[in-house]
């Protein structure tokens, strides 16, 4: 009883990362003959993705970081590491990436639910966060995170459902697909293969005593015993044995499974036969995997939209590159860690452009600054509302005006944007090579100014992406929108606020939504009936506070009204309002 009260409050006070998609390649399937990995970041709701470089450190870490998770005690030294960090309301457990000084790169994956144990094993509630923490600040290969992270599932246990980590470097990627407790399966992807990942399990053919895979202590007796297991001690199905019926076959996971393994492969596959990895037509290059991740099956039988969807990202077909996503990563690995590039793009990758973050950089681009790093871990469960209000100051707020604009004319405008990404993209994918070549050789002279070079070659790009998207943000049409209400409080059920815009043609007020930014536009209100109205060319339309608000997080925040007129143009604009709380 108690430990079930624990669990509850636990998953009360984090926050799950829901729908996160990655791509492994195998060394000898890569044009570059390294690894190459690509992880799309998807969670609900408001959020802000922000970058930090942690300094190496002496202290070692000693957690919980998270809320009735176990203590964790490690000393000696930790790495330096780039950390996305997502920040949620309530805190993320399971988002947040990492590439570190030794060129280790981690990331995860949701894949709930799993069987459950009716009594996992967990000591002092497990971890979940403290995982990937202490693997970014102590892995010094892929090999050894994946020995640091079992041992510390022997020893905690981990404290939610199913869950998959991506742990690579420039050699080797192995996938370590966990279940609540102390009960895991690892799988090294082969070298001349694609492993994809959509949140559910994928580890298929488990041979035990094949070096590829490590499985925990007692795992096929503790399947056995439940009359879970598929398969035989000598050879099983981890993710037929694990996987909880009722999830295996969602459809927003195999949409992903089968497209991704379309892009790789040619083909179509079968549900019932997804494989964990599969063999590619040809070298998958880093261009590749940014194509992958940014895929909405255009062109297939899956594109699937109906005449009230604005865009692919907010439909009944669950997309690679979707409306949560939160930044896509691809990390192209080189023999010198230094010299990594870690391609980052904020926000939905089908309208951001992927921008090189080398491993060496010693400072941060001014404008992705949201916090220090120290105090940001401090508060990973403890963010306040204040922290997520619009500021068109940061960078993060730039891309999410560019790209919540968008989406409400994606068909009519996204070509226009890709237009201009591609071209900067394919200057930057030219250079690559070029710049991690001159950076070695200033390295080989002085290490200082090699750092000093790449840091640069990082903050010039980097702010050229966000003038980007300032600049598509002016160009692009949009309406020019103004409300009566300045701020709205949460909930408030009788409350209604009045939009109103110049249109000069017939608006359809069945098309009208209204929202926050970066909620989705599925949970929008819709007009109060028979609201719109006009006088000349300018339109009125009233909407309930209650509805406005449902989704919303209360702070200062940028709303959005999407709609149509009669000759199918749409009516796109912004506005700037304060959400309350209830007294």
């Amino acid at each position: 009883m108690i430990l079930a009260i624990v669990l509850a409050v636990v998953l009360a006070l984090s926050k799950r990362s829901w729908a996160c998609t990655c791509v492994v390649v195998g060394k000898d399937a890569s044009a570059t003959g390294q690894i190459i990995v690509g992880h799309n970041e998807d969670d609900p709701g408001r959020a802000v993705v922000a970058r930090h470089l942690v300094p190496p450190s002496e202290e070692g870490i000693t957690g919980p970081f998270e809320p009735c998770s176990s203590s964790v005690k490690i000393e000696g030294p930790t790495l330096g590491y780039i950390w996305s960090q997502v920040r949620t309301i309530p805190g993320q457990s399971g988002a947040d990436c990492y590439l570190n000084e030794k060129g280790v790169f981690i990331a995860s994956d949701n894949c709930q639910d799993s069987r459950q144990d009716n009594e996992p094993d967990l000591s002092g509630g497990g971890i979940v966060y403290e995982l990937r923490t202490v693997l970014a600040a102590k892995a010094n290969s892929a090999r050894e995170g994946v020995a640091i992270a079992t041992d510390l599932l022997d020893r905690y246990g981990y404290g939610q459902s199913g869950r998959c980590y991506t742990v690579a470097d420039k050699d080797e990627a192995w996938m370590i697909q966990v279940v609540m407790g102390k009960h895991y399966c690892a799988r090294r992807i082969d070298d001349d293969e694609v492993a994809f990942m959509p949140n559910h399990y994928t580890i298929d053919k488990v041979v035990v005593g094949d070096p590829r895979f490590i499985i925990s202590p007692g795992l096929v007796e503790l399947a056995e015993s439940k009359g879970w297991l598929v398969g035989d001690e000598r050879e099983f199905d981890f993710a037929a044995t694990f996987q909880d019926p009722d999830s295996r076959n969602r459809p927003g996971n195999t949409y992903r499974h089968v497209h991704g393994l379309r892009k790789i492969t040619g083909k179509i596959w079968e549900i019932s036969d997804l494989p964990f990895s599969a063999k590619p037509t040809r070298p998958v290059d880093v261009q590749d995997v940014m194509d992958i991740l940014r895929e909405h099956y255009h062109g297939t039988d899956d594109d699937i939209r109906d005449g009230e969807d604005f865009s692919p990202h907010y439909t009944s077909v669950r997309r690679i590159c979707t409306g949560t996503t939160l930044e896509s990563l691809v990390i192209r690995f080189r023999d010198r860690p230094e010299l990594n590039t870690l391609w980052t793009a904020t926000g939905r990758p089908c309208t951001s452009p992927f921008v090189p973050w080398y491993g060496g950089i010693i400072g941060m681009p001014k404008e992705q600054f949201v916090e220090d790093c120290s105090t940001a871990l401090e508060r990973q469960f403890t963010f306040n509302p204040s922290d997520f209000d619009y500021d068109d100051g940061l960078a993060w707020w730039a891309v999410q005006d560019l790209q919540s604009l968008l989406d409400g004319q994606y068909d009519g405008e996204a070509e226009k944007v890709k237009a201009h990404l591609e071209q900067v993209e394919r200057v930057w994918l030219a250079e690559d090579d070029e710049v991690a070549k001159k950076a070695l050789s200033i390295y080989q002279e002085d290490g200082e100014k090699g750092a000093m070079y790449l840091t640069g070659q990082t903050s010039d790009k980097s702010e050229q992406a966000t003038s980007m998207a300032r600049y598509l943000y002016k160009i692009l049409p949009k309406t020019e929108l103004s409300s009566d209400l300045s701020s709205m409080t949460k909930g408030d059920r009788y409350g209604e606020i009045t939009l109103s815009f110049v249109h000069d043609s017939s608006v359809i007020e069945s098309t009208m939504i209204f929202g926050q930014g970066m909620q989705s536009s599925l949970s929008w209100a819709k007009p109060v009936i028979g609201s719109l109205s006009q006088e000349g060319s300018r339109w009125s339309v009233r909407f309930r506070v209650r509805e406005a608000t449902e989704s919303a997080i209360p702070c200062r925040g940028d709303f959005w009204l999407y709609g149509k007129d009669q000759e199918g143009q749409n009516i796109v604009g912004k506005t700037i309002i304060e959400v309350t709380k209830k007294d």
